[in-house]
């Protein structure tokens, strides 16, 4: 194969190591709003001393409460069980109350600290994985049973791998 011959031969690290002219603004430009990242704040302290990597912004973890608050809500209006229907707004009520009053960005009231939330988060998830066999309804409602477990075992995990902060304490720097 051979160069085109109105380019000059050059190898790859040849055309690396070359600047670039500057990119000049042009006047259709608006201007950019400053970036941000989705978990701001001041790191909590871990609460199981685990040694994982929290890869899961804080912001994420926010819209997965208010998600698993809402899937249990539809379980509640989905199923003629009783208990099923109790345990479904129990979990549901309790997991939206608890993420609208935590220390975090999308909350409504920053009054519980983002280390207590860590650990009821461990502890809604082990109830909603209990609740179907300690209540009952594992056999006369299997659906809502595997959406419970679901939630709960995903809560737990999603906590592990959150990288919590308190949002409150950012602001006071």
């Amino acid at each position: 194969m051979q160069p085109h011959p109105a380019l000059p031969p050059q190898s790859f690290r040849q055309l690396a190591n070359q600047q670039l002219p500057p990119l000049e603004p042009s006047p259709v430009d608006a201007p950019r709003l400053p970036d941000t990242k989705m978990s701001v704040g001041e790191p909590s302290k871990p609460v199981l001393g685990l040694p994982l990597t929290r890869w899961i912004p804080q912001d994420c973890h926010s819209f997965m409460d208010y998600a698993n608050g809402l899937a249990a809500a539809a379980c509640a209006m989905s199923t003629n069980d009783t208990r099923a229907r109790l345990a479904s707004i129990a979990l549901a009520s309790s997991v939206l109350a608890v993420s609208s009053v935590t220390d975090c960005r999308l909350s409504v009231v920053r009054a519980l600290p983002i280390e207590a939330h860590e650990v009821i988060d461990h502890v809604w998830g082990l109830s909603a994985i209990a609740a179907p066999f300690v209540l009952g309804y594992w056999k006369s409602a299997p659906k809502i049973a595997i959406a419970h477990i679901g939630a709960g075992i995903g809560a737990i995990v999603g906590s592990l791998l959150t990288d919590y902060r308190a949002y409150s304490k950012r602001s006071s720097r």
